[in-house]
């Protein structure tokens, strides 16, 4: 049995792509909402980067596989999938290849083209997507895999690199080490804009590839899909 859209997911594949969708969306709404209320990484982080490492990688997955299967009529197989692996990093890169490369297909390109532009001059998002790649790759079990070998892995905790895109935000915003300095209302209200700064980033990354998929960008499919990963009347942050 085939679907409308009849570019070769059967009728199964369509409600497995639709479950998916709205597994990204409840994951990346959770992720954010974990960042807006962090306060302290050691205690708070584990939600951060669990829920954030998951949603973000299926996203990711979700767009090119759309993209894959307006190619070719088929989703990627097993093989495909699994060639991606974990890593955020290489595949921000080839989602942010993919999207430049199929702006043309967007029903008002120069929407899309804005929210591109934006993000690529956000420079926190590298330093958020980095803490997502290295907790998907091997930050799940750190300490487990140190206590399990004697020594930490070549790569630092995933709360160091968290500590990094912090370090950055209170570089840009040096007023947020003020607050945060100041008496204990004050501090909470450092603490927040920090963790706000960082919910945003991510925030407009999951809004861009919502707003890129209704337009046309991933494909017939992708429209719909677009509409699922993406919580009905939500607002983005700013």
């Amino acid at each position: 049995m085939t679907d409308r859209f009849n570019d070769g997911l059967d009728f199964g594949q369509s409600m497995a792509l639709l479950n998916e969708a709205q597994s990204a969306q409840n994951l990346l709404r959770d992720t954010v909402g974990a960042i807006v209320r962090l306060r302290h990484p050691i205690v708070h982080g584990d939600s951060v980067f669990t829920l954030g490492s998951i949603g973000v990688e299926k996203l990711m997955k979700i767009v090119l596989g759309l993209v894959h299967l307006r190619g070719s009529g088929t989703w990627p197989t097993v093989k495909v999938m699994k060639s991606w692996g974990h890593g955020v990093l290489d595949m921000d890169a080839l989602v942010a290849s993919t999207l430049e490369a199929n702006m043309a297909a967007a029903t008002h390109r120069p929407y899309v083209e804005k929210l591109v532009k934006a993000h690529q001059a956000d420079q926190h998002w590298p330093l958020l997507s980095a803490v997502f790649d290295r907790y998907g790759q091997s930050g799940r079990f750190y300490y487990l895999d140190h206590l399990a070998r004697g020594q930490p892995d070549k790569w630092e905790a995933p709360v160091e690199f968290w500590n990094r895109l912090e370090l950055c935000i209170t570089d840009g915003q040096p007023n947020i080490l003020t607050m945060i300095a100041g008496e204990q209302g004050e501090a909470e209200r450092g603490y927040a804009r920090l963790s706000l700064v960082s919910a945003t980033s991510l925030d407009k990354w999951w809004f861009m590839l919502h707003r890129a998929a209704i337009q046309g960008c991933f494909g017939e499919r992708g429209k719909t899909i677009g509409w699922e990963i993406w919580p009905h009347g939500r607002e983005v942050l700013e």
